[in-house]
């Protein structure tokens, strides 16, 4: 389980507002790399982007699950260029050849970052920092008596 994937709808069920954990997406924050599942290999490589969009896509071929990117039965057809719907920013350009769907947005609808050699960090305080502290008060106290019991059952 590599995370979840929330949506939201407002109150007139006009937007849907969708958080991707970032560890399903990026690789590589440094280095602008996201996670890259290649077909025929094991591993799952990370490939350098100029930036991550959003797209939705649905298809009317049958033999395919909401879920899935390819058939969900074997020797299943791809879907055709008529049968695959795309909702996405403006500008954005699907192109079929043979088995491969491409789809690509304009930069400009897409969310980027600058690559860094070491993280700009500030440290601080965290408001729980109180609670959590209150939490483990006594804890290696406990903790110690009851060692110390285990050690004492020894012969």
């Amino acid at each position: 389980d590599w995370g979840r994937l929330e949506c939201a709808f407002d109150t007139l069920g006009r937007t849907v507002e969708v958080a991707i954990p970032w560890g399903l997406i990026v690789g590589d924050p440094s280095s602008r790399a996201v996670l890259d599942d290649r077909d025929g290999t094991t591993e799952i490589e990370t490939t350098p982007t100029t930036g991550i969009g959003l797209l939705a896509w649905a298809t009317t071929a049958a033999c395919f699950r909401p879920d899935s990117l390819g058939p969900a039965v074997a020797g299943a057809r791809p879907p055709g260029p008529g049968e695959v719907f795309l909702l996405g920013p403006e500008g954005s350009i699907q192109a079929s050849g043979g088995q491969e769907l491409t789809i690509s947005t304009p930069l400009v609808a897409s969310y980027s970052w600058s690559p860094w050699e070491e993280p700009i960090t500030r440290e601080r305080v965290k408001r729980s920092a109180d609670w959590v502290q209150r939490a483990f008060e006594g804890m290696e106290a406990r903790e110690a008596s009851r060692s110390q019991k285990v050690d004492a059952n020894r012969p």
